[in-house]
């Protein structure tokens, strides 16, 4: 089944990743036989995985090749690119997520096994004991890539300036690494009056963000923030359209390449 699956993946393009905003909306999923049908369709429907690796900032994309209910594991492709893969090893922790009939679903496990095929990858993961069903549905963010290195400026109610780099944007909002040495430490709820987003062909994205979520200040690691936009230039509106297309077909040419 396996092998079929590879040889199938081989010629057969996939659509571009995209990650859900996060939103209040969200269901936790821990009944077993409920979480193996939502996967089975997941499966079922060929949808593009966007796998997190512990350890990394970075997205990488995969899919199902099997949901094995009485063992309670699924196998998943090799990360692309192949940067991904080389961050997997037996008990690294992943953070699986995937767009369903229009709604995001998303988990945490670890790898139990790496085998290959064909000189192709698959790791088996097993059940997560909770699966993450997210309602809203209006907007859906586009991962981006470490190397883009877009920057993000914040100036907050007080005046002061923090500055970080974007991870995912939608015209519904963002998510963000904040730079260290951050002058003011953010907060749910918090409104930051003049958000930037500066592209490096000179276009920006400006809005006002309200904060939805904050790493804890001072963790190991940058933290990480995410925030709605409460307002956004009409102009803007434009950039991130032209800005979420870019991004979702070098996605996509990124998982055809292998």
């Amino acid at each position: 089944m396996v092998l079929s699956r590879l040889a199938a993946r081989l010629q057969a393009p996939r659509p571009a990743a995209t990650a859900v905003e996060t939103g209040d909306d969200v269901r936790e999923i821990r009944a077993p036989l409920r979480i193996a049908a939502l996967l089975q369709r997941t499966f079922e429907r060929h949808s593009l995985l966007t796998v997190a690796v512990s350890g990394s900032e970075d997205v990488f994309t995969s899919a199902l090749l099997e949901v094995v209910a009485d063992g309670r594991y699924v196998v998943l492709d090799e990360l692309s690119p192949a940067a991904g893969h080389a961050l997997i090893s037996v008990g690294r922790r992943i953070h699986v997520s995937s767009r369903l009939e229009g709604v995001q679903l998303g988990f945490e496990s670890i790898i139990r096994h790496v085998n290959s095929a064909g000189g192709i990858a698959y790791y088996q993961v097993p059940f997560p004991d909770a699966l993450f069903h997210h309602q809203r549905r209006e907007h859906y963010r586009a991962p981006v890539p470490l190397e883009r290195g877009i920057s993000v400026q914040l100036r907050t109610a007080g005046g002061r300036v923090i500055t970080g780099e974007l991870r995912d944007i939608s015209r519904g909002g963002l998510s963000m690494r904040v730079d260290p040495g951050a002058p003011e430490r953010l907060t749910a709820g918090d409104v930051v009056p003049r958000c930037v987003v500066r592209l490096a062909d000179k276009r920006t994205v400006n809005a006002v963000l309200q904060v939805c979520y904050a790493d804890q200040w001072g963790s190991t690691g940058r933290p990480r923030v995410g925030g709605r936009f409460l307002e956004i230039e009409p102009g803007s509106e434009r950039v991130v359209d032209a800005l979420v297309a870019t991004l979702d077909r070098e996605l996509a040419r990124r998982a055809q390449r292998y």
